[in-house]
């Protein structure tokens, strides 16, 4: 769970950084009448595409912020099974290693 967590955050780090990229504007398209109005459109449409990016941006940090809790809380049932267990008389095996819970 927690490599796909981290993959999760590493591909949502690159949509964040792709997506803070500067629009375009009508400077960068020409000053006359045609240019201008496209310039209006394409910034309206560089808006919209931002708003939709940032808000799915916000949605897969939570999915990750859950994948995250239940590693966690994985690891805390494991050992306090595995606790119990010993406690009882009956370890079990195999042992959980850190490199089996990554």
């Amino acid at each position: 769970m927690r490599q796909i967590a981290r993959s999760m955050r590493a591909e949502l780090d690159k949509l964040q950084s792709g997506a803070s990229g500067h629009p375009t504007t009508v400077g960068t398209i020409g000053a006359w009448d045609v240019p201008t109005e496209l310039g209006k459109r394409v910034d309206a449409a560089h808006e919209s595409m931002i708003t939709y990016v940032t808000e799915f941006a916000k949605l897969y940090e939570a999915l990750i912020r859950r994948i995250e809790t239940s590693a966690r809380d994985f690891d805390l049932s494991d050992l306090a099974s595995r606790d119990a267990a010993e406690r009882a008389g009956r370890p079990l095996d195999p042992r959980v290693t850190r490199e089996s819970q990554n």
